[in-house]
Order: structure tokens, then C-alpha cells, then sequence
């Protein structure tokens, strides 16, 4: 990711204009729940211009490519994985956080994250 945002290759991201559930966390478990929102948020934007990039040039792709294995950033077998799941990733990364934001606008006794975990285990 740095090597793109190096490249100027990442589009920005705007952030969603409704207020957060978690504006003004009080206590640990919120402050645990805002973390995991702003990180999977953060993630998610990661991963979607990283897509955009990718499918917008595929010789900036193959380029990629073969600048990460030449750094040695990540193994052939790795890289192969990674950019062929690509899509996959990038809709189970969505899916994942628009789970935990349906979470956290529950009342905090029916907001049940490891259920949420258990249900998308095999996926991670």
C-alpha cells in the first residue's frame, strides 16, 4: 500500500457524511467496538482502491507485481493469492464490516460480535 500511495495511485476515499454511533466512546467495550469500526473502515477503503488501481492498468499491475517480489515483500505463491482473491476478499471485508456497523446501532445487551465472528469463521 505504501508503494501506491508513493505512486499517487490511490483514489481518496471520502468519508460517509451520517454520524457515528461511536462519536464520543465512553468506557473500554466502546472504545474496543470504535477501534474495530475505524480499522475495518480504514481496511475496507484500503482494499477497494487498491481493486481500482489494479483492474484500472493491468500492466501497472503486472508491474505491481513484480515490484513486490522484487522487494521481497511477498512470495510468488502470495502474491498469486492475493491479487486472483482480490474481489473475493474485498466483498468479504464488506459484508464483515457492514456486520459490525448493524452491531453497534443494536442496544449494547443484544449486540452479540462474537456471533458475528463465529458466523464468518471459515471465510477469514
Amino acid at each position: 500500500m505504501d508503494i501506491l500511495e508513493e505512486r499517487g495511485l490511490l483514489l481518496p476515499i471520502e468519508s460517509p457524511s451520517t454520524s457515528d454511533p461511536l462519536d464520543n466512546p465512553v468506557g473500554s467495550r466502546q472504545k474496543v467496538i470504535k477501534e474495530l469500526i475505524t480499522t475495518e473502515r480504514e481496511y475496507v477503503a484500503a482494499l477497494e482502491r487498491l481493486m481500482v488501481n489494479i483492474l484500472k492498468n493491468s500492466v501497472d499491475n503486472k508491474e505491481f507485481r513484480n515490484e513486490l517480489q522484487a522487494k521481497n515483500l511477498l512470495n510468488s505463491d502470495t502474491i498469486h493469492l492475493l491479487f486472483a482473491n482480490l474481489p473475493q476478499l474485498v466483498e468479504f471485508q464488506r459484508r464483515f464490516l457492514i456486520g459490525v456497523e448493524v452491531l453497534v446501532t443494536l442496544p449494547e445487551e443484544k449486540q452479540q460480535f462474537g456471533s458475528l465472528f463465529t458466523r464468518m469463521v471459515n471465510l477469514f
